[in-house]
């Protein structure tokens, strides 16, 4: 399963970035009603059990978490221009109620 936000017509063909690591797969099954025993008994055998995931969400998860470490980084590399190349570290510093600021 891949992603990509250029060239997104189908012909175009089928590349992109992974959004399942090497070695998982995503199995979607609907099933209107209960699931039958019979089925329930194979998947289990295999070790195949449901887990929660979102194509779009996951997607959208990896685009904003590349672009806020691409802009973190570019803002750290102006800091260091402007103040000679200083050691900095970000992070968030604790308030009076024990919670973070950002």
């Amino acid at each position: 399963m891949t992603t990509r936000r250029e060239n997104v017509r189908l012909e175009h063909g089928s590349y992109g970035k992974k959004l399942l690591p090497d070695g998982k797969y995503l199995m979607e099954v609907k099933i209107s009603g209960a699931v039958p025993l019979w089925f329930t008994k194979i998947i289990s055998g295999l070790n195949v059990y449901p887990v929660s995931f979102s194509k779009y969400g996951t997607e959208f998860k990896q685009y904003v978490l590349t672009n806020y470490e691409s802009e973190q980084k570019q803002f750290i590399d102006e800091l260091r221009v402007r103040n000679g190349n200083l050691n900095i570290t970000m992070g968030t510093m604790p308030n009076s109620d024990g919670g973070n600021l950002n």
